[in-house]
């Protein structure tokens, strides 16, 4: 007889009990899936470990009045390694995540196709020797790893990086950059993983890492799958946002291949352009040296625009730019972070149409029939109003210009010129690739957000001879986001588009800031390094870490009271708070209310001692806190956003 201990594939409050004790007759290995009784339910669970009775029969003294249930049978041998248990247990704890959520990311998806029985043993019951998962096992030797940080991004130096005797993981941001580094790496035979992968092809992936595949690429997703050999991780532009998962667990990919080079005793690489978040606190202060740019720069007061009586969004720089680089049948990008039309504002009391449900402002949208406004938190639409909501003025007029009437303000300067929109509203992602392949094949104007950057390795690959000018409209908008991490994002995003470009018009209407002067000097490490000195002062990452608790209500007052008592009980608990966390809040979140519930933030600020390496061994302290917190909060570790 042996007990079992599992934890259920379902999400159970990380305040509650994550494992179960069943008995069985007999052993099972770790990463066996079982079918397991939780609450009357009959529930796919994974085996942690197996332990005979008689090891266990002082703990059962201690459970008088509790009895043992026998677990419902075995589903499915040997389905997750130990390796990979110990990559979800870490994951688990340092992002305060369900447990059985974290397993669900190692569990391979075609472990049920019945196509597929060669993998593994089939359904029933087998007997086991191995005793199941040991957290002392295989420890890995962390003074064997080496750290390469923030090489140049350029795919042809990852030959350099790449290890001959094992497997090497290029991590992507988005599947679009796979079959780009499998042609420039073409000597080596790859896979490459994404989410849109089919069970048999998933399958087929995973046959082919286990015989040994000496290159694999993939996105976030790659990261849960089992290497008998990895010897290398390649993190390409391992500051994109597309590495945070917006599904829980929420987590940022390039933080946790640490852990999975560690499981593996693997090399580390991150590249492009540095990303402060990621950088140990060691060697914060020496950031790696950002290479200046051959192509040009230019930037253009607005604000003189103006009193030259220039009243467009574009600057005659830009547009004498436009017509040069049409003519010449060249490529034009204009580059904005507004989609849409415009925000829809009162001349009377300056305020902005809202969304009912959100705290946003709506946004103006043509479509093929109507004229509408919508919320791109909620996605709500409602008709444009003939009056202003608040003060019911007849006064309302288009503010600001996004996607969509920067491309009707061009078509009417260049009727004659091709036009081409890359955002969320027009274009869908899968469907971009054959927009920007238009775009290079016919001299024309791209009109692009942010999802550009999920096609600049394909436009550095592929642009050939042909020249690209670039206007990047609307900047000023990003620099008054209170953001920390705000500063980076616009270094990183002006690097990218001059790094596509021969040339780059950059439109501002305070050509007087620092970080418009680091641009426009190409001073990037002296202005990140004064960056990494306030993150310093107030515990930002690399220096700490930061936890953001919300509290949610369609009630505002009943939203605020929950944090307010929150609040309170944290600070009662602060001289036990894990390094002298600092306590914030509550405040409302930067949008206060989201689909009609009202939002206030706690905010805790942990910093480190050392290291972060060192920090992980608290953690324990540290979730002893977080468990008092109620399961009506919602607990986010080192948040995309922390407003």
């Amino acid at each position: 007889m042996h007990v079992i201990e599992v934890t259920p594939l379902v999400s159970i409050p990380k305040s509650q009990n994550q494992t179960f004790s069943y008995f069985w007759p007999e052993s099972l290995n770790a990463g066996d899936l079982v079918f397991a009784p939780v609450r009357n339910k009959k529930t796919l669970a994974v085996v942690l470990r197996s332990t005979p009775l008689a090891k266990q029969k002082i703990m059962l003294k201690k459970m008088a009045g509790f009895a043992l249930k026998k677990l419902l049978g075995l589903k499915k041998a040997d389905v997750i390694t130990k390796k990979q248990i110990e990559f979800a247990i870490w994951l688990s704890n340092y992002y305060f995540a369900p447990l059985g959520l974290c397993m669900k990311l190692v569990l391979p998806k075609f472990w049920k196709n019945t196509l597929l029985r060669s993998y593994g043993a089939s359904e029933g019951l087998s007997p086991k020797k191995d005793e199941g998962y040991s957290a002392n096992q295989n420890k890995p030797k962390k003074e064997n790893i080496k750290e390469d940080f923030f090489i140049d991004g350029d795919i042809k130096k990852y030959f350099n990086y790449i290890d001959p005797n094992g497997q090497t993981l290029i991590l992507v941001p988005q599947k679009i950059s796979i079959p780009i580094i499998q042609k420039v790496l073409s000597e080596y035979k790859s896979v490459g993983i994404h989410g849109n992968l089919t069970i048999k092809e998933q399958f087929k992936t995973h046959q082919e890492i286990q015989n040994g595949i000496s290159l694999i690429i993939g996105t976030r997703t790659a990261l849960f799958y089992n290497y008998p050999n990895l010897k290398s991780i390649i993190v390409h532009d391992a500051g994109s946002e597309n590495y945070y998962s917006d599904m829980t667990p929420k987590y940022f990919a390039p933080k946790i291949v640490k852990k999975l080079a560690q499981l593996n005793n693997a090399n580390i690489v991150l590249a492009g352009f540095p990303f402060p978040d990621l950088l140990p606190k060691a060697i914060s202060k020496k950031i790696p040296q950002i290479k200046k740019l051959a192509s040009n720069l230019e930037v253009v007061d607005m604000v003189k625009e103006i009193q030259h009586g220039n009243f467009s969004f574009l600057s005659q720089t830009l547009t004498e730019k436009i017509k040069d680089y049409i003519i010449n049948n060249d490529r034009v990008i204009l580059f904005s972070h507004r989609r849409g039309y415009s925000l829809y504002i009162c001349r009377a009391c300056g305020k902005t149409v809202s969304c009912d449900n959100c705290s946003v402002a709506m946004t103006i949208h043509h479509g093929d029939a109507k004229t509408y406004l919508l919320c791109h938190r909620c996605q709500a639409q409602k008709p444009v109003p003939q009056f202003c909501p608040s003060c019911e003025n007849y006064a309302l007029k288009p503010y600001g210009f996004g996607s969509e009437r920067i491309a009707k303000e061009i078509q009417k300067l260049l009727p004659e010129s091709k036009i081409f929109l890359l955002d969320q509203d027009n274009v869908k992602e899968e469907n971009g690739l054959s927009v920007i392949k238009k775009w290079l094949e016919t001299p024309s104007i791209l009109i692009a957000t942010s999802m550009l950057f999920s096609f600049k390795d394909f436009i550095r690959e592929e642009r050939k001879k042909l020249k690209i000018v670039s206007g990047i409209i609307g900047l000023d908008q990003l620099m008054q986001f209170p953001d920390f991490r705000m500063n980076n994002k616009i270094l990183k995003e002006v690097y990218s588009i001059r790094k596509l470009s021969d040339q780059t018009i950059l439109q501002t209407i305070d050509s007087k800031t620092e970080i418009i002067n680091a641009l426009d000097t190409q001073t990037y490490n002296e202005f990140l390094k004064k960056d990494l000195e306030n993150r310093q002062i107030m515990n930002y990452p690399p220096f700490g870490q930061i936890i953001k608790i919300e509290s949610k209500n369609i009630n505002e007052g009943q939203a605020l009271h929950q944090a307010r008592n929150l609040t309170y009980a944290l600070k009662k608990l602060k001289p036990d708070l894990i390094n002298n966390g600092q306590i914030l809040g509550p405040v409302p979140a930067l949008i206060s209310k989201e689909k009609d519930k009202y939002i206030f933030n706690v905010l805790i600020r942990i910093p480190f001692k050392e290291s972060e390496e060192q920090f992980e061994n608290e953690i324990i302290t540290r979730n002893q806190i977080l468990n008092m917190i109620g399961s009506n909060f919602e607990i986010l570790v080192d948040p995309k956003n922390p407003l």
